[in-house]
């Protein structure tokens, strides 16, 4: 299930490494299906597949980044996402995919993207700062995400890392101080392919697929979204039809695996 569902509980978790781009497509590259995690993270050690980074840094990135956004409870993600980058997936709908599958495991950087960067974007501001962290940090200790209130240096960290993740997908870059400048922001097609498929395959609805909290990641309402879905079609993944509060697919493939398959051909 996705982190945007269910109890919050926020943790630290960002500070072992925003979205981490280039690291997370070494380790698809060099992961293999059912090896032993230990074993996997000696042998990014041994061959240096994150450069010089010490044993310990390499174990959080392996085993409290990697597993976490891609291995667990399955290791679904890991395949999909090294499949599509070996095919070529474009820069941008990388960063997208890897910011879903880390929001989906972090619920601070899940709401803290739908609930603080997509207002500030919608209400047209330009920037993003440390202080609009720090002041998310105190609501969601007063809503009881936080089993206590971090101090002032590890919430400046954490905010780091937010900010961070958010300059990594795209939708921030680096302003004055410490304020980011919000961009222009469209998520990608291989983004809304991915994540339809994703959502039917977890035996939601139609109507359900395209009102589910996880396009809040990508501030995609359910008109924008089916706007867009318009747009895919000559990909040929699938047909919608949608009348007022109605939305029924007419999906083209019975598995997430075919379906990537196919969404990773459209990139030839």
């Amino acid at each position: 299930m996705s982190a945007g569902t269910g109890k919050r509980n926020y943790t630290i978790a960002i500070c072992k490494g925003a979205l981490l781009l280039p690291e997370t497509k070494a380790l698809l590259a060099a992961w293999e299906p059912g090896e032993d995690l230990r074993s996997f993270q000696q042998r990014v050690q041994s061959q240096g597949l994150l450069g010089r980074s010490t044993s310990y840094r390499t174990h959080d990135i392996v085993h409290r980044v990697f597993a976490r956004r891609f291995l667990r409870p399955d290791a679904a993600p890991a395949r999909a996402l090294r499949y599509l980058a070996e095919r070529g997936c474009p820069p941008r709908a990388f960063a997208d995919l890897v910011l879903l599958c880390a929001s989906r495991k972090d619920d601070l950087l899940y709401d803290f993207v739908a609930q603080r960067y997509w207002p500030a974007h919608a209400e047209g501001r330009l920037t993003l700062s440390i202080d609009d962290a720090l002041s998310f940090f105190d609501d969601g200790y007063h809503k009881g995400y936080l089993p206590e209130p971090w101090s002032g240096a590890v919430q400046v960290k954490i905010a780091r890392g937010l900010l961070g993740a958010l300059q990594e997908a795209g939708m921030i870059r680096k302003g004055r101080g410490t304020r980011r400048e919000i961009v222009t922001y469209r998520a990608s097609d291989v983004l809304v392919a991915y994540l339809l498929f994703d959502l039917h395959f977890q035996g939601l609805t139609d109507s359900s697929v395209y009102e589910h909290q996880d396009w809040s990641l990508f501030g995609l309402s359910r008109d924008r979204l089916i706007a867009r879905a318009d747009e895919l079609s000559e990909w040929q993944l699938f047909v919608v039809q949608h009348a007022g509060s109605v939305v029924r697919v007419t999906w083209n493939y019975d598995s997430m695996e075919e379906a990537v398959r196919e969404i990773a051909d459209r990139l030839v």
